[in-house]
């Protein structure tokens, strides 16, 4: 229903290329859009800002598809592992940060296609970044293992404040206006360190007269005091690289001889908060998660005392928390998949890879992959990816012939009927994007899947690979 919905759209969308592109590209395009929103976004970006496409209005035409196309994303925004186990690799949540790292999510591919239009078209640049909204992220539970990022997004905005006005609209003061709207729209942890290292570069490139400056730090100072945020958001998303960017800008605004006293204030304030609200009994540890909390306090108090301000006083044990800590599932943990995964690392460290016993046993281990079922509780994504990094791991291991095509194709099979395309599109694409590394090119060209083929006719088109 998602892709029905969006080639609608995409047919409604006005033509405004005029001569009809390479055969090859848009047989390219045509492949990119049979496969999830997502997936085809990322495609018609990167065939857009291809020189393999010299008509512009049809790689202007491309970005507007790409851009509708990324709002039927499944994942909304990107996501990171926290600390600690979430970010391990064979790990639930380090295997869709992996996957969105790539820039697969709704909100980075509609940042993606928005720059790469600016770079083309200023005037439709700036009106597709108007039309886009600075991310709102949910909240966040004590349970959940993934934080939100967005550091691209400010990344453009920054782009947009530089080249994105004409003279005339910056003799009107519209690019400051535009910065103070996205300050007015702080309302995330996750915005503070991107939107803090945003304001600092607009004054040290001396885009702004101290008077400008000046209004900008006092919207700053007003949303960040007005923060409160759920206390995994607080916890995590505060340590990452906020606190050196404050004290960057409250140095620069030093240089300025204009008043600290109000940001300091308002860290005071949000700080405060955020230590003394009910907490997760992770992040509320003062020996483990909330130690970066207790030393942000320790360092804020000593800035209080040269501005003779009242000091703000550690989170005191026993406060009220909540009894619950990130959930983070590891893989091979369950008794099936630790003796498969057993199984592959004993066959791949083998010497003797060219035995019949070797062999023998191999074909017994992707018989038991195959036939191997889900575990009661796990999800259809976790089991996914169990199995596909089986098949990876040992098909890597494989020398030519007759072994390695079956076992080629029976993953091949797995992909191509597998769920997790529609569930979770960026975790099913991370592994076709490795396929031209890992089985052979021709089965690849005889897949009738396009979700298969993209990867590697995005290579051989645009990259002559």
């Amino acid at each position: 229903m998602r892709c029905a919905v969006v080639l609608l759209t995409l047919a409604a969308t006005p033509v405004l290329y005029g001569a009809p592109p390479a055969e090859e590209i848009r047989k390219l395009v045509d492949t990119a859009l049979a496969t999830p929103p997502e997936i085809a976004a990322d495609a018609l970006i990167r065939i857009a800002e291809s020189p393999k496409v010299s008509d512009r209005p049809y790689a202007i035409e491309l970005l507007h598809q790409a851009f509708t196309l990324a709002s039927s994303a499944v994942h909304p925004y990107r996501r990171v592992g926290g600390a600690g186990a979430a970010q391990g690799t064979d790990t639930d949540a380090g295997r869709l940060s992996s996957a969105l790292n790539s820039g697969l999510d709704g909100h980075s591919l509609q940042v993606r296609a928005t720059r790469a239009l600016l770079a083309l078209d200023k005037e439709q640049g700036a009106k597709m970044f108007s039309s886009l909204p600075p991310p709102a992220f949910p909240a966040l539970t004590c349970r959940d293992s993934m934080l939100w990022r967005t550091d691209a997004y400010y990344d453009l905005v920054l782009e947009v404040f530089n080249s994105g006005f004409t003279e005339r609209q910056k003799k009107e003061g519209r690019h400051v206006a535009m910065l103070e709207d996205q300050l007015r729209g702080m309302n995330s942890t996750f915005h503070l360190e991107p939107l803090t290292r945003m304001l600092l570069a607009v004054q040290v490139s001396t885009k702004l007269s101290t008077p400008q400056f000046e209004r900008l730090l006092a919207v700053y100072a007003t949303g960040l005091k007005a923060l409160r945020p759920d206390d995994r958001s607080f916890s995590s998303g505060t340590r990452h690289g906020f606190t050196q960017a404050f004290y960057d800008l409250v140095a620069q605004t030093k240089k300025l001889n204009l008043s600290v006293t109000p940001l300091f204030d308002a860290y005071r304030t949000y700080l405060q908060d955020g230590i003394h609200a009910k907490r997760c009994e992770d992040s509320a540890d003062p020996n483990g998660e909330g130690a970066t909390v207790v030393n942000m306090v320790y360092l804020l108090n000593g800035e209080l005392k040269k501005l003779e301000q009242d000091l703000i006083s550690p989170p005191a044990a026993g406060l009220p928390t909540v009894p619950e800590r990130a959930q983070v599932y590891s893989y091979w943990t369950s008794p099936s998949a630790r003796k498969l995964f057993g199984t592959m690392v004993a066959l791949t460290r083998r010497e003797d890879k060219a035995s019949d016993d070797w062999e023998r046993q191999t074909r017994q281990f992707f018989n038991d992959v195959n036939d191997w079922e889900k575990d009661h509780g796990e999800s259809p994504v976790n089991f996914f990816h169990q199995r596909a990094m089986l098949y990876t791991a040992m098909l890597r291991n494989l020398a030519a012939g007759a072994l390695r095509v079956t076992a080629a194709k029976d993953y091949l099979n797995v992909l191509v009927n597998s769920d997790v395309r529609r569930l979770s599109p960026p975790e099913w694409y991370m592994y076709a994007r490795d396929l031209a590394a890992i089985v052979g090119r021709e089965e690849i060209e005889r897949s009738a899947d396009a979700g298969v083929r993209l990867p590697f006719e995005l290579r051989r088109v645009l990259e002559g690979k």
